[in-house]
């Protein structure tokens, strides 16, 4: 398990990718997830589009969980639940938001007559 940390580190460093506590000198939360991974958890309205990609990147290279949520009690649960909302915040900012018309209007301004 902690092989799969250093190579999920290998893989953010090859990648040119970094954590976000590289980034900045602020304490950022770090927790150890139960394969030995370490994963930064930086507060969430602080990250940028980019460095919410970076983040869940990193969650995800880190493989701290399989493919299903993670039950209540296991004690990587506060990272699932911070890999959650940290995807909602990405999806709602930068997906939502930068793909979304400002003005729908133009989209219906021949009705149904076809174009």
């Amino acid at each position: 398990m902690v092989k799969a940390a250093g190579l999920a580190m290998a893989a953010i460093a090859a990648m040119g990718m970094t954590t976000a506590a590289s980034q900045t000198s602020a304490a950022i939360p770090r927790v150890i997830a139960s394969n030995g991974a370490v994963i930064d958890m930086p507060d969430i309205a602080s990250l940028d589009c980019a460095g919410m990609e970076r983040t869940l990147r990193v969650i995800d290279l880190s493989q701290y969980r399989g493919p299903g949520p993670v039950p209540d009690d296991h004690p990587d649960r506060p990272i699932f639940e911070y890999e959650d909302r940290l995807s909602a915040s990405y999806y709602h900012a930068c997906t939502l938001e930068r793909h979304r018309l400002e003005d729908p209007g133009p989209a219906f301004s021949f009705g149904f007559a076809p174009q």
